[in-house]
């Protein structure tokens, strides 16, 4: 047990996945080297960027650069798994920022939930200018209503165990900020690793998966920050590749052997209501053969949504009719 006040490092591996990013992984690596309490182990695995990431880290003592070939944020947090030794990781991305006492925060909220716990993750804000929220940032943050709804019960002040109904909110959409969360590599033993299929959703997977298996902790402090800027995975123009995801994620979920009957059906139920959602957005684009596909899976899912069996004939039809052609490849 390592004791925050006394201790000059805690047994804490961040890991920190980057993609061309090297006009911000420099303000990362110093809120890291900043922690009040130091983790053992910073990793950066560089997905293999092209711009001048290797460069910004190499500056840096104290910070171990990985690279590797381009395979997805999913393919470099594994890495930095396996490359790693630490009894918890921390998965920041290369535009976010850990307030200074992230580690200790979340090692303390570890210690209130008996020194052993699978998962605790804090709150988050998001920000333009990284210099500008360290110096407004401040402790004192609410409770937001998406943890609330969910608290179990309180085990130190402002530390909670988070109950199991969590999962209703995250199948429905991720509320857990990794960058803000810290985990037990023993997790992963029991999970598995993080699902390299997923390019925007691997944090919601990864953490449907955590919250199926473990308790989570939470604790009401500020411990990072995510950066807002034009290439976020959120931003309107990814809508399409978004929900294609989604829908793959939810599929995943429902056909594995690992979800009960309550996730499955919880699971089940996003899905119908996604897929039809974005078998609309599809035949907007003309893209019928796919809006046919997904009128089908949402109707066979929920067969008294029959507005989905009406529209799968629609776009059938609509699809025969068409000329033979290369689908759009992102229409989002």
């Amino acid at each position: 047990m390592h004791d925050s006040a006394n201790a000059a490092t805690a047994p804490v591996a961040v890991i920190i996945p980057c993609y061309n990013y090297g006009r911000f992984i420099g303000s990362t690596i110093e809120t890291v080297l900043a922690q009040t309490l130091r983790p053992a182990e910073i990793l950066i695995v560089d997905d293999g960027s092209t711009d001048q990431t290797r460069e910004v880290c190499e500056q840096y003592d104290g910070v171990r650069y990985i690279w590797k070939e381009n395979g997805g944020v999913s393919s470099a947090r594994n890495l930095g798994l396996a490359e790693s030794t630490s009894e918890y990781v921390m998965f920041p991305d290369a535009d976010d920022v850990l307030s200074p006492k992230a580690v200790e925060i979340l090692w303390d909220a570890n210690r209130a939930l008996g020194g052993s716990a699978p998962a605790v993750y804090g709150s988050t804000t998001r920000f333009s200018d990284w210099q500008g929220w360290l110096d407004a940032q401040s402790s004192d943050v609410p409770i937001p209503k998406d943890v609330a709804a969910h608290t179990e019960r309180e085990v130190a002040p402002g530390v909670y165990v988070l109950s199991r109904t969590l999962l209703e909110r995250l199948v429905e959409r991720n509320i857990v900020p990794q960058c803000g969360a810290m985990i037990a590599r023993s997790v992963y033993d029991r999970i598995g690793l993080w699902d390299e299929r997923f390019y925007y959703h691997q944090d919601r997977d990864i953490w449907i998966r955590i919250c199926s298996e473990f308790e989570i902790g939470y604790v009401n402090r500020l411990v990072a920050g995510i950066r807002v800027h034009g290439d976020n995975i959120t931003n309107p123009k990814n809508w399409i590749r978004n929900h294609d995801e989604i829908v793959a994620l939810l599929d995943a979920v429902i056909r594995s052997d690992w979800a009960d009957p309550y996730l499955r059906r919880l699971a089940r139920r996003r899905y119908v209501s996604t897929s039809y959602l974005l078998g609309r957005r599809l035949a907007q684009f003309g893209e019928f053969r796919r809006a046919a596909e997904l009128m089908w899976s949402s109707w066979v899912r929920s067969p008294l949504r029959l507005k989905a069996a009406v529209f799968h004939a629609v776009y059938s039809a609509r699809a025969a009719a068409q000329p033979k052609r290369q689908e759009t490849a992102d229409v989002g």
